[in-house]
C-alpha cells in the first residue's frame, strides 16, 4: 500500500482538472485494470489482487463488467463540470497555442502515469540499474549488466531463478532502455522516469 500511497501523492501534485481528465479519458483501459483488482474497500483503503490471484478468480465476469461500465461514463456530472473549468482555463490561449496547449499537458499527465505504473512494479536494483548508466554516459555493456545482475542473484534469493533478459524486458517494455547486441541505453523515457522520481521524491530503495 505505501506504493499506491505514493502514487496518488505524487497524482494529487499535477496540474489540476487538465490532468486528471486527459488522465480519465486516455488511461480507461489500465483504470479499469486496477478496477477488476480490488478485491475490498475499507475507510483505510483498497487492497488489490495480484495477476496471479485474479486468473484464479472465478466471478462470471461480474468485476470485469463493471469495470467496463465505469470506463464508459465519460459524461457524468464531474466530468462536465471538469470541462467547464477547462473552457475557462484555456480561455486565455489564442486559438492555435490551446492545441500546442493540451499537447503538451497530455503528453506530461501520459508520461507521469507511464511511469507511476512503471513505478509500481519496478525493483529497486532496477532504479539502481538506470542511475548507474545515466552516469555512465546512457549505457553499459551487456557483460556489465550481466555482472551486475550475477551480483544481485548471489545476495538476492528472489533473482536466483530469473534470466538477466527477464530482468531487462521489464525496462525495455516500459520504454526505459533500449536493448542491442551487446549494449543496453538509457532511453529518453528513462531518463524522465529518472527525473520523474526526483520531482516526486519518490524512494528508490524499493525491494529487490
Amino acid at each position: 500500500m505505501l506504493v499506491w500511497a505514493s502514487i496518488v501523492s505524487l497524482i494529487t501534485n499535477v496540474a489540476w482538472p487538465l490532468t486528471l481528465l486527459l488522465i480519465l479519458f486516455y488511461f480507461k483501459v489500465e483504470i479499469k485494470s486496477l478496477v477488476t483488482r480490488v478485491q475490498r474497500i475499507s475507510p483505510s483503503g483498497a487492497d488489490f489482487s495480484s495477476p496471479e490471484q485474479r486468473l484464479l478468480s472465478n466471478d462470471g465476469g461480474r468485476i470485469g463488467e463493471a469495470a467496463k461500465n465505469l470506463a464508459a461514463q465519460n459524461s457524468t456530472p464531474a466530468v462536465k463540470d471538469l470541462v467547464v473549468q477547462l473552457e475557462s482555463a484555456l480561455a486565455s490561449f489564442q486559438v492555435d497555442d490551446k492545441e500546442k496547449q493540451l499537447l503538451v499537458d497530455l503528453a506530461v499527465a501520459r508520461l507521469d502515469i507511464h511511469f507511476a505504473f512503471a513505478y509500481q512494479s519496478i525493483f529497486g536494483s532496477q532504479i539502481e540499474l538506470l542511475k548507474r548508466m545515466k552516469n555512465n554516459n546512457g549505457t553499459a555493456t551487456k557483460a556489465e549488466v550481466e555482472h551486475y545482475f550475477q551480483a544481485l542473484q548471489d545476495s538476492i534469493p528472489e533473482h536466483k531463478d530469473k534470466s538477466v533478459d527477464e530482468y531487462l524486458n521489464f525496462l525495455a517494455s516500459r520504454n526505459l532502455i533500449s536493448k542491442e547486441e551487446s549494449t543496453i541505453s538509457l532511453s529518453p523515457w528513462g531518463y524522465d522516469f529518472l527525473l520523474f522520481l526526483f520531482r516526486y521524491n519518490l524512494p528508490e530503495n524499493r525491494l529487490f
